[in-house]
């Protein structure tokens, strides 16, 4: 394999995903077929919500950028694809189905890396409050429609000061499934967990030109 061949394994260049897109007629969601200016919109909505992942680099030396082989995957399996389902909870399940990639193959060549944690402590609804972003009230609500929807038998607990208090299992819960974007922040830099360790180990990633 040439380094050309080899280069578009790690990173593609614009025209290379517009032409790729093409082959595969994966098209916007009216149905047209995806441009350079399509395709620098959803990079520039791609930089924006997943600037961790490092997904565009720029070539050394040149006035162009290529976006990393993870960031074309994101881009055809997400941002262009199932136009019907939730934006977020496709972005989620994608993220799940990257780190599944991540740790089978570093338990294939048996390194160890660690596991997911929602790194969540019991809080009272104040400080539930600002780890949310969210008002006291909607945390409240939330905590009610965990009642109604998920555990007719869940106790609300208070401290010795008589503030309500949130558990681990409510409060991973409402990640889950209320705050989702709680959620793909998590999952995003746990991803990038595993692949500093894929890379650490000699996985390429966006080491392939060495000074990106």
């Amino acid at each position: 394999m040439n380094p050309e061949e080899l280069r578009k394994l790690v990173f593609m260049n614009y025209e290379e995903i517009v032409e790729e897109f093409s082959k595969q007629n994966i098209k916007t969601k009216s149905g047209k077929i995806i441009t350079h200016h399509e395709l620098r919109q959803a990079i520039s909505i791609m930089q924006k919500k997943h600037s961790l992942c490092r997904w565009r680099s720029e070539k050394v030396r040149k006035n162009y950028y290529y976006i990393q082989y993870e960031g074309y995957l994101w881009l055809k399996d997400v941002y262009f694809k199932n136009y019907e389902t939730q934006f977020i909870d496709k972005d989620i399940e994608w993220f799940k189905t990257r780190i599944e990639f991540y740790k089978n193959n570093l338990e294939k060549n048996k390194i160890e890396f660690p596991e997911f944690d929602f790194n969540v402590k019991k809080m009272n609804v104040s400080q539930t409050s600002l780890f949310f972003n969210k008002s006291s009230s909607t945390i409240k609500k939330k905590i009610t429609e965990y009642e109604k929807q998920i555990s007719s038998q869940y106790k609300r607990q208070y401290n010795d000061e008589g503030l309500l208090i949130l558990d681990k299992e409510i409060l991973e819960w409402m990640i889950k499934e209320k705050f989702k974007q709680k959620y793909l922040e998590l999952l995003e830099v746990y991803k990038m967990q595993l692949t500093e360790i894929f890379k650490n180990n000699g996985g390429l990633y966006d080491n392939y030109f060495y000074r990106n």
